[in-house]
């Protein structure tokens, strides 16, 4: 019996995403709304510009790697990252699950050029296309 292994990177990419959609599908929400709370499945949530910015930094920082793996991986690291900084902003994952387009507008106006660079390494339309599962 031959055994297949993934290298440590793919390993880690499909660790991430998993991780990050097994805290989606356990995160509801009955607090108030407000910045960083879950604004219900109607409302999109309010990202400040720090926690934009933030987004932007955490993109920037793993563009470059995203260009070196295939695409399959740097689509999932891509999602990990994604689900970290909304961990780090007030928990906001299933919002963001309802919302995706939420991160794309972020992108667009606080770092447009990392959005295009993102977008065309994923090669995707938007940020919100790039998110699998949500």
């Amino acid at each position: 019996m031959t055994r297949h292994s993934l290298s440590a990177a793919p390993r880690l990419a499909a660790f991430t995403a998993l991780a990050a959609i097994g805290l989606l599908s356990c995160a509801t929400t009955t607090e108030p709304q407000g910045p960083g709370k879950d604004p219900g499945p109607t409302e999109e949530p309010m990202i400040g510009a720090a926690a934009a910015i933030q987004l932007c930094d955490m993109l920037r920082a793993d563009v470059g790697n995203w260009d070196q793996q295939n695409t399959t991986v740097a689509k999932a690291t891509f999602n990990g990252v994604v689900h970290n900084w909304a961990l780090r902003n007030g928990a906001v994952n299933i919002s963001v699950a309802r919302h995706r387009q939420v991160v794309d507008a972020a992108a667009a106006q606080h770092c447009p050029d990392v959005r295009d660079q993102v977008t065309n390494v994923l090669d995707i339309p938007d940020l919100a296309s790039g998110l699998a599962g949500i």
